[in-house]
C-alpha cells in the first residue's frame, strides 16, 4: 500500500504472519490488473522473539509459539490497523492492529500477545523516541506476564513442543509411498502461485518438515 497514511484507521486482510510482531496486510476486495497492494507492518513498541530462516542457527526461544499465536488469530481475517510511525532503519511502518478476540470483542493485537507473555515491550531510553499511543498500558501487561511467569517469562528451558526444528526434506518417492491415499495434516506456509504452495507438516511436537506441493491439474502462473 504505497503512500500509507499515518494515524488513520485502515481496513485490510492479514495475508501472512512473519513473526510474533510483524504481519503482511493486503487491501480487501478483488484486485485489478495485478496482485492487491500490501504492507508489512510491525506492532509498535513490541519486540517478539526472532523467527530465523532455516539453517541460520534456530529460532529464539518462544519465537515459534509467538508467531503461531498470531497466525491462528489473524491470517485470513479482516482487521483494522493504524500506522503510527516509521522506523527508517527497517524501512517499515509500525502500528496497532485491531481484531476480534476469543470473546468476540475487538481488541488490540499487541495486548493479546503481551497477555500471553509472547513478546516484550521496547522501552526506549530517549523520551523523544516514537512509541505506541498506549505504551503505558502495554508496559503494565508485560509486567503482569512477567510476574505471573507466562510464556517467555517462564522459569527453566522452553518445552520442545513450543519450538520449531525443521527436519531434512524427505526423499520424494519414499515419502509419497508412505502417505499416498492418506490424509496428512499441515499448514500452508507460503503460496507460490495458484497451484504450488509450501506446506509445513508437523511430524511430532516441535518437529516439522517443509514440503512443496503441486495441485493436480493446471493453473496459470502469476
Amino acid at each position: 500500500m504505497s503512500g500509507l497514511p499515518m494515524k488513520k484507521k485502515i481496513q485490510g486482510i492479514v495475508k501472512a504472519v512473519l513473526s510474533g510482531d510483524t504481519v503482511v496486510i493486503v487491501k480487501p476486495g478483488m484486485p485489478k490488473g495485478g496482485p492487491p497492494p500490501e504492507v508489512r507492518l510491525s506492532l509498535s513498541s513490541l519486540k517478539a522473539p526472532a523467527v530465523k530462516p532455516a539453517g541460520s542457527g534456530g529460532d529464539e526461544p518462544y519465537a515459534w509459539a509467538s508467531r503461531e499465536f498470531l497466525r491462528k488469530a489473524l491470517v485470513g481475517k479482516n482487521v483494522m490497523f493504524i500506522a503510527e510511525y516509521n522506523v527508517p532503519q527497517l524501512n517499515r511502518p509500525m502500528g496497532t492492529i485491531y481484531c476480534e478476540n476469543s470473546s468476540g470483542e475487538v481488541e488490540s493485537v499487541s495486548r493479546m500477545v503481551l497477555r500471553e507473555g509472547l513478546a516484550r515491550v521496547r522501552r526506549p531510553n530517549n523520551p523523544k523516541e516514537d512509541r505506541s499511543f498506549d505504551y503505558e498500558e502495554l508496559c503494565l501487561l508485560e509486567d503482569e506476564a512477567q510476574e505471573q511467569k507466562i510464556g517467555l517469562f517462564q522459569d527453566g528451558d522452553m518445552p520442545r513442543e513450543l519450538g520449531r526444528t525443521i527436519l531434512d526434506t524427505p526423499d520424494t518417492v519414499e515419502y509419497l509411498t508412505k502417505v499416498r491415499g492418506k490424509p496428512v495434516a499441515g499448514v500452508v506456509d507460503y503460496i507460490i502461485n495458484g497451484s504450488v504452495m509450501k506446506i509445513l507438516i508437523q511430524e511430532e511436537p516441535g518437529l516439522y518438515r517443509h514440503l512443496t506441493v503441486c495441485l493436480s491439474g493446471r493453473c496459470s502462473n502469476p
